[in-house]
């Protein structure tokens, strides 16, 4: 996958439940649904004392992978620039 790229569903959002081996069983899950269930499953895990970190994660890019990105902005540029 190529850095800037944005990833949309072309349909409806679709999960198989395996409870019963062999009968898989659709279902689908909502953004605002997934979200209740996270919030819910957060609330019950801190509510029996297991730990749940609720810090954000920063992810911060090694400079190598920086300097690649960045390399890689200048020859698309330059590409652009030379196409005109």
């Amino acid at each position: 996958m190529r850095s800037r790229c944005l990833l949309f569903p072309e349909d409806a959002v679709v999960f198989q439940l395996l409870e019963t081996p062999g009968k898989p069983e659709d279902f689908k899950l909502s953004s605002a649904d997934a979200i209740k269930l996270y919030n819910e499953a957060v609330k019950a895990a801190t509510k029996v004392g297991l730990p749940w970190d609720t810090n954000p994660i920063e992810l911060v890019p090694s400079p190598q992978l920086v300097a690649l990105v960045k390399k890689s902005q200048e020859l698309a540029a330059a590409s652009e620039s030379s196409e005109d």
